[in-house]
C-alpha cells in the first residue's frame, strides 16, 4: 500500500491523466449503452403499442414494417375464424420516398382498421410521418 501511494505522489500527472481517461471510457460507453436501448425502443414500440400475439404476413417477405406484404382480402375473417382467437383487425404500413423541390422527402402512413367498421367498407385510422431524410 505504501509503495502505491508513494508512486501517486511522485507520478500525479500520470494518475489524474489516467483518472480522466477511465472516467471518459466510461462515459463513453454508458452513452452507447444509452443510445443501443433508444434504438431498441423506438424499433420496437410499435409492435408493443399494437398488442398482437400474432402477424399474418405474405410468404418470402420480411415482415410488415420492412416490405409490403400483399394477403387476400378475406384473411381476417379466416384468422377470426380460427378457434381461440379473439380478434383480428388488418393493419397497413407503406413508406414512399420520392423527390419533392429538389430533396428526398419520406411518407410513412401507418394504420389499423376499426372493429367496429366490420362490414361497413373499409375506414382505417391513419398515422402518417413526414420525414425529409439527410442524404449525406
Amino acid at each position: 500500500m505504501n509503495l502505491a501511494v508513494r508512486d501517486v505522489r511522485h507520478h500525479l500527472t500520470r494518475f489524474v491523466l489516467t483518472t480522466v481517461g477511465i472516467g471518459l471510457l466510461l462515459m463513453i460507453v454508458m452513452g452507447m449503452g444509452g443510445i443501443y436501448r433508444g434504438l431498441i425502443a423506438e424499433a420496437t414500440l410499435l409492435v408493443d403499442r399494437i398488442g398482437a400475439d400474432l402477424w399474418l404476413v405474405q410468404g418470402n417477405t420480411r415482415g410488415p414494417f420492412a416490405e409490403i406484404s400483399r394477403v387476400a382480402a378475406n384473411l381476417e375473417d379466416r384468422a377470426r375464424a380460427v378457434p381461440g382467437v379473439a380478434g383480428a383487425r388488418r393493419f397497413v404500413s407503406h413508406t414512399v420516398q420520392r423527390e419533392h423541390q429538389g430533396r428526398p422527402l419520406r411518407i410513412v402512413v401507418q394504420g389499423l382498421s376499426w372493429p367496429e367498421d366490420r362490414g361497413r367498407g373499409c375506414r382505417w385510422w391513419p398515422a402518417a410521418r413526414w420525414d425529409r431524410p439527410t442524404t449525406k
